[in-house]
């Protein structure tokens, strides 16, 4: 629920409230009533923890970093002034996969389809190759290659 603050009666901090941890997707959806025909949703995938939020209708706004050199009242009561050993500040690079389509029930075979790009997006398995043998021989190691593909 959009600028709800149940446990307190804080007014200084109501956009740090509405920002939640975002550790793979977020998504949003047309508002209406509970019938999914015709609606849309809006995913991004993230690829670390981050967090986010829908200030307003929508829009999404994502948190990667912050950087301060004084305390800017936000919550944590001290800068944010993460470096690297140049002085310079900490480069933060992400990415974020977009999928924009109608909303599906759970069940469907379209929900089935989203879900598995998204898995697809962020699951790839990782394939390594080594061997453990000095002696390998260029041919057998060409031969495993291509027998991969």
């Amino acid at each position: 629920q959009r600028k709800h603050f149940p446990l307190t009666n804080l007014t200084n901090f109501e956009v740090v409230s509405n920002f939640y941890p975002v550790n793979t997707a977020i998504t949003l959806r047309e508002a209406g009533d509970k019938a999914f025909m015709n609606k849309t949703q809006f995913t991004v995938l993230n690829d670390r923890a981050q967090s986010a939020s829908s200030l307003n209708s929508g829009e999404v706004e994502f948190l990667i970093a912050r950087r301060t050199l004084f305390d800017d009242d936000r919550g944590v009561d001290e800068p944010l002034n993460e470096t690297i050993s140049s002085g310079k500040g900490v480069i933060t690079e992400v990415s974020h996969h977009i999928i924009s389509a109608p909303i599906f029930s759970l069940h469907s075979s379209e929900y089935m389809e989203t879900k598995r790009l998204q898995r697809a997006v962020y699951e790839e398995p990782l394939q390594t190759l080594f061997t453990l043998h000095d002696r390998a021989k260029e041919q057998d190691l060409e031969q495993l290659v291509n027998s991969e593909r």
